[in-house]
């Protein structure tokens, strides 16, 4: 059963407990690199590398720490979002008390000096480079800087090196506290772990933490009015691309309506655009759908890539096409039994992944103070209809919010034909 605990100091900790051989540990602050200040960009995806690498009380050096895990057979790991920095430890089960002194001790008593920061600085930027050579992936983090382009959510964790090489040493042991408030703070707790002693090490390391205030982000007003598009050439042998809308935060009416849509469009093997782009006409090897959702916002975005550019013109049209279909017609009735069935499935599935379970429960909780359990969620599934699946797309939809960014072989004039092919659709939003 699922338990909720708090200390005095507002850090939230909820026990999910499974009959399970492992333990998964997620820490999640809530802040990220939205809100960060223009002249520190970069600086909590840095700290986030820094406080994954064990602390000061348990172990000398970062390899002692690795060769802990190993034994443990578990893994330590950060990541940084526009909203949260997360980290995740994985571990056998008889291992609970050593792993949760090791996660702890890291983000609590990190190890912060000019070495490890220099050294820390170059895997950032390895790791920035890696997305900026991943077409793919450069494009995905390029819609989400258009979509909120002028508010802190289109602040881009893509950034050039020269603002990590020149953060310094007394910024990062700033922000280094300041992820650690405990009111701004989630702990998860899921597997199979005794209950009573985690929350007294819990309680060891943070309860005599004390509350402190955040900046806070601005609410996101949509202003947009007409669709944003870039065309941005590179020297490659393929053209990706991404088509992006703004959406709603996680505990809108529509999130479970959006969900059925998703797992129509692109989130199962026959779904629509995988049909019509991969299986019957072979336009496209892979054609995936996303979404991500914070407090009041989130994005929608579909993802592709190909070698041709006729292919380019002819994969638009088949995916403006779709959008058109969906917020005209109502789906059949088969098309959203298999929906909610694969998504039932596919849900339950990933919840005998402990991972996966400390992950939903901990970015519910570290944006909203409150959380929805597997059944809820899978009862809402349930509820949907064909007349929801049609509302939210049409909420969802409309063609003066759209925005793309296509990365590759690409031209000039590509922005005007895509304008051209946007008014054949009437004027339809």
């Amino acid at each position: 059963m699922i338990k909720y605990r708090e200390l005095t100091n507002g850090l939230k900790i909820l026990f999910v407990p499974s009959p399970s051989y492992s333990i998964h540990i997620v820490v999640a602050s809530h802040y990220g690199f939205a809100h960060e200040s223009d002249r520190s960009r970069q600086i909590t995806h840095l700290v986030e590398h820094i406080l994954a690498l064990g602390g000061s009380k348990l172990f000398s050096s970062e390899i002692e720490m690795k060769r802990t895990l190993d034994r443990m057979s578990g893994g330590l790991s950060g990541e940084t979002s526009a909203n949260h920095v997360k980290f995740c430890l994985s571990l056998a089960k008889k291992e609970q008390n050593l792993g949760l002194n090791l996660i702890f001790d890291s983000l609590l008593n990190p190890i912060i000096d000019e070495q490890k920061i220099e050294k820390e600085k170059q895997s950032v930027a390895s790791d920035l480079a890696k997305i900026n050579d991943n077409m793919d992936l450069y494009t995905q983090f390029q819609i989400q800087r258009i979509i909120f382009e002028g508010h802190p959510y289109g602040w881009q964790i893509i950034t050039p090196f020269n603002r990590i090489k020149n953060l310094r040493k007394s910024q990062i042991e700033w922000l280094a506290k300041r992820l650690m408030r405990p009111n701004h703070l989630v702990v998860v707790v899921a597997g199979s772990f005794d209950e009573e002693k985690a929350f007294s090490t819990i309680e060891k390391y943070f309860g005599k933490l004390k509350p402190m205030q955040g900046r806070v982000i601005p609410p996101f007003v949509l202003t947009q009015t007409k669709p944003k598009l870039v065309f941005e050439p590179r020297r490659a042998k393929q053209i990706a691309f991404s088509i992006g809308f703004p959406i709603f935060g996680f505990f809108d009416k529509d999130y479970y309506a959006l969900s059925i849509l998703k797992n129509i469009i692109c989130g199962r093997q026959s779904s629509i655009l995988d049909a019509r782009l991969c299986c019957e006409k072979g336009l496209v090897y892979t054609i995936q759908t996303d979404r991500t959702h914070w407090r009041d916002a989130g994005y929608f975005e579909i993802n592709a890539a190909t070698w041709s550019r006729r292919n380019m013109w002819k994969i638009y049209k088949i995916v403006l096409d779709t959008i058109v279909e969906l917020r005209e017609t109502l789906i059949s009735k088969d098309e959203l039994d298999l929906a909610k069935v694969n998504l039932s499935n596919f849900t339950r599935r990933q919840f005998d992944d402990e991972e996966h379970v400390a992950n939903f429960y901990a970015e519910q909780l570290i944006y909203y103070g409150t959380y929805v359990s597997l059944r809820e969620y899978l009862r809402e599934i349930k509820k949907v209809n064909r007349f929801d699946v049609r509302r939210v797309a049409r909420r969802v939809f409309d063609f003066s919010h759209l925005n793309l960014h296509a990365l590759g072989r690409v031209l000039p004039t590509d922005e005007e034909k895509i304008l051209e092919m946007l008014k054949k659709y009437n004027g339809r939003k």
